[in-house]
């Protein structure tokens, strides 16, 4: 999640929000406005707005609408992201602050973080030197064992979603693909492989039902990539 550009963008005619009221130009998802998109993958897209009520800038995570009528697991993972990610209070973590449906757009508000993905730093950079590395996976480890703490194995652990702050402040992004641990937990990947290749260790190829020590592989993959570029 990068910084905005200083003048909003056009999105009359994204595909994500065409179903989205307008109000003075600007496409409206209550409680955000929105005004530029800072990211789009597989599954949806990321824009960042400002929420109308408490007049602070967040991020708007938003899944693909052909998605949603494909499968309902999609809407229910995407939702569980949000319970899981509502339900951990840290520095090191991304906030969620709600969760809502337009039709059949489903879409996260999330805090918004001014900065950069490592991912990001390093194209930009090129490999981080060791003090630095270091200290950005010391921030997300933190966060992660948050996490893992409240029974939570994130499963996606990668560099894009490890952000650092204009600030400095690391923070650890996206349970999408989060499991949580718990004989009760109801398990909604079913046979589907999950993760990022490049980070994902040797058991969770063959199972989805990995602990957190696959999280400790991802992060430590993470280092190697901050190190090595």
């Amino acid at each position: 999640m990068t910084d905005a550009p200083s003048q909003p963008e056009d999105l009359t005619n994204d595909p994500f929000l065409r179903d989205v009221p307008e109000v003075d130009g600007f496409k409206v998802l209550p409680p955000a406005v929105l005004y530029t998109r800072i990211g789009k993958g597989g599954m949806g897209a990321v824009y960042r707005g400002r929420h109308a009520k408490l007049d602070i800038d967040v991020a708007v995570k938003c899944l693909l609408p052909r998605l949603a009528t494909e499968d309902p697991q999609y809407v229910q993972r995407f939702e569980r992201e949000a319970r899981l990610a509502a339900s951990l209070t840290h520095q090191n973590l991304v906030r969620v602050m709600d969760v809502q449906q337009r039709g059949d757009l489903h879409y996260l508000v999330m805090e918004y973080v001014a900065g950069e993905s490592t991912a990001q730093r390093v194209k930009r950079k090129g490999p981080l030197n060791e003090k630095e590395a270091l200290r950005i996976v010391l921030g997300a480890s933190r966060g992660l064992a948050e996490a893992h703490r409240n029974g939570i194995v994130h499963r996606d652990i990668k560099p894009d979603n490890v952000l650092v702050s204009a600030n400095g402040r690391v923070k650890l992004a996206d349970l999408g693909v989060a499991k949580v641990e718990s004989k009760d937990a109801v398990q909604l990947t079913g046979s589907m492989l999950l993760g990022t290749p490049q980070y994902m260790p040797p058991e969770q190829w063959r199972t989805t039902d990995v602990g957190p020590t696959a999280d400790v592989w991802a992060m430590g993959a993470v280092l190697y990539y901050l190190l090595a570029g």
